[in-house]
């Protein structure tokens, strides 16, 4: 059983833990300017060929069956212990407010398995 003078031991070692100041820490300095980003780099060269208006919002999707798939495969959990089939979309037609067709082509996310 621990006495009075492992008590008053243990106080003052936590008392000295707790009060000794941690190391300093440097601020840190003020920033160096740099230049601004040229202009042309967020730009891209005009395309006489295309259209120019862009899709007119709201998209709307027409026809749900007309949507095409890319192959299902399986996925694991991460335990091994239950198995799922995935079928990632490969398109989708919407149409613009213009009434023109906007199709969307996902990337093909499939991991193969290991």
């Amino acid at each position: 059983m621990a006495d009075g003078k492992d008590s008053s031991r243990l106080q003052r070692e936590l008392v000295k833990i707790t009060d000794t100041p941690g190391p300093r820490v440097k601020a840190l300095g003020k920033p160096t300017p740099r230049a601004g980003i040229p202009v042309s780099s967020g730009a891209s060269p005009v395309n006489q060929n295309s259209g120019g208006e862009g899709i007119a919002s709201p998209l709307t999707e027409m026809d749900y069956t007309t949507r095409l798939w890319y192959l299902p495969y399986n996925r694991y959990t991460t335990d091994g212990i239950f198995t799922f089939t995935v079928q990632d979309l490969a398109s989708i037609d919407y149409t613009d407010a213009k009434g023109r067709v906007v199709q969307f082509k996902p990337a093909n996310t499939q991991i193969p398995p290991p």
